[in-house]
């Protein structure tokens, strides 16, 4: 046995019909290390991982485990060898209990064969217990817990299972930053108690954090391991990429003086959630908005878009005050918003590039009641090309596009629809950096073009990088605003985090 590595691969290739996915790809994971897989979207990752698990069959190549040569035919046999995957869409049944979830397909029974319901919990409670999560109720619905606690949930599956290896695939895209801190504990716990765990992430800060070690791949080839402890960013990036960072981030440009406000908010409130928000939004501006979890800058945008309408306040469009009492009368009013939650709000999944496009602005293609097709495919075709959307057709289903393509087609959504207005909730999040930096090209281009943006963004660094101004929030207040060109994350983070008196003149 190897007493080092646990998990190895040995040139293992795999093609789809156009595809050459992995491409002779060789490397290992250290026994008890924490061990970071990055890569753009498409990179391979996520068919190794599909391999590791027992969901595809290589073409060629070996999988070692404790130095033995493997074939892991099914999911079943990966966790008989040890190992367990968490994915990002959770695999578990909401309707059955915690500890039920637990231990599902390892039941314990008694001599007539029937579950034995109290062996049942207590294994489950005890196997929570290794996480420190004594206090969850095993015999409640696992419905009633958060996503977070689900995937904790999940996390204790593995480990019933006695896995060796533990895969964590984007573990906190829908996790907040105190999630994801409760998380990493739990995960350090999991180390600690002789687990390897692989660990796939877009968020370079992260893997950073938890990592020993970090693996990238690239179109389907190796390219390197590296100790995390010796690395910096941008050897990481260049590593994904195959050029250094500066060349991937937009650089905030001068846009010359913005003097034409077009959107204007005066003081708008929503009991409990935000209080007297007031700013400006010029023409070709980009604006930004800061804050920790918690600061309310969805709430507060998501009110200016009407979804709800404040308690209280003012906007005004162009000078002109306007009553904006839900999405439908935002657009109307030359708004568009991007959500934060693209999977959940921003796509109809099952429906065509097409129809996620146009389907804002169809009653602008029909003649009496029927859509003019024609027009429609031009439209949706003009606007792919304009925003170099990724795509083998304008009938290809949405879902199976990239996280980049489809932020790109809920963009263009808008600029059919001919609004002046976006809101860009989180629109990077998820995607890759090749997929980023093109999202960042976009927004620039658009505001040069007249567009108007607001951006939210938890990443200070993209904040920094392409706004003209930003407008830093905590605890359903604007606490403060600073100017990109001068400012630093650490003074960012020093609002969003302890704030400071608002000068009102300034925004």
């Amino acid at each position: 046995m190897d007493t080092e590595n646990i998990l190895e691969f040995h040139h293992i290739c795999k093609r789809f019909p156009g595809i050459q996915a992995l491409d002779d790809v060789t490397f290992s994971i250290r026994r008890g290390e924490v061990h970071a897989l990055m890569g753009e979207n498409g990179a391979g990752k996520s068919t190794l991982m599909k391999i590791v698990s027992g969901l595809l069959q290589p073409d060629s190549g070996e999988l070692h485990i404790d130095g033995r040569n493997v074939e892991i035919r099914n999911a079943h046999q990966a966790l008989q060898l040890g190992i367990a995957m968490v994915p990002q869409e959770l695999n578990l049944v909401p309707e059955m209990s915690i500890a039920e979830n637990i231990l599902l397909g390892m039941e314990p029974r008694n001599g007539l064969g029937v579950v034995d319901r109290q062996k049942l919990s207590q294994r489950a409670f005890e196997t929570l217990s290794t996480l420190g999560l004594e206090s969850i109720n095993v015999s409640q619905r696992l419905a009633v817990l958060s996503i977070a606690e689900q995937q904790m949930v999940q996390i204790a599956r593995a480990l019933a299972f006695q896995c060796k290896v533990l895969i964590m695939d984007e573990p906190t895209a829908a996790l907040s930053n105190r999630e994801k801190l409760a998380l990493f504990e739990r995960l350090r716990l999991v180390n600690e108690g002789g687990t390897t765990i692989l660990y796939i992430s877009h968020r370079m800060e992260e893997v950073f954090e938890i990592a020993d070690r970090i693996t990238v791949l690239r179109d389907g080839k190796y390219i390197g391991t590296i100790e995390s402890a010796n690395a910096i960013q941008d050897q990481v990036v260049n590593m994904m990429i195959g050029r250094p960072l500066a060349e991937y981030l937009h650089v905030r440009k001068q846009r010359g003086a913005h003097t034409h406000p077009v959107l204007e908010v005066r003081g708008i409130t929503r009991d409990g959630i935000f209080r007297d928000i007031t700013f400006q939004l010029h023409k070709g501006e980009i604006l930004g908005f800061a804050g920790l979890v918690g600061a309310r800058r969805t709430e507060v945008l998501s009110s200016v878009f009407g979804f709800p309408p404040p308690d209280g306040g003012e906007v005004l469009i162009n000078g002109q005050s306007v009553q904006i009492h839900s999405p439908l009368s935002a657009i109307e009013h030359g708004m568009g918003y991007v959500h934060e939650e693209r999977k959940h709000f921003g796509i109809f999944p099952d429906l065509s590039v097409l129809a996620n496009i146009t389907i804002p602005f169809l009653r602008q293609l029909q003649q009496f009641t029927v859509v003019r097709q024609e027009q429609e495919v031009q439209v949706g075709e003009q606007l792919v090309s304009r925003l170099r959307v990724q795509t083998p057709s304008l009938s290809q289903q949405i879902a199976k596009l990239s996280g980049g393509n489809q932020q790109k087609v809920i963009l263009s959504r808008w600029l059919g629809s001919g609004a002046s207005i976006l809101i860009l909730d989180e629109p990077t999040r998820g995607i890759d950096i090749n997929a980023k930096a093109e999202i960042h090209a976009l927004i620039a281009e658009l505001a040069a073009e007249g567009k108007s943006i607001v951006l939210i963004s938890s990443e200070i660094q993209e904040l920094l990088a392409i706004c003209d101004r930003i407008l830093v929030m905590r605890e359903g207040a604007i606490v403060g605003e600073v100017d990109p060109k001068t400012a630093t994350q650490e003074e960012i983070l020093l609002l969003a985090m302890f704030g400071e008196a608002v000068d009102e003149t300034s925004h």
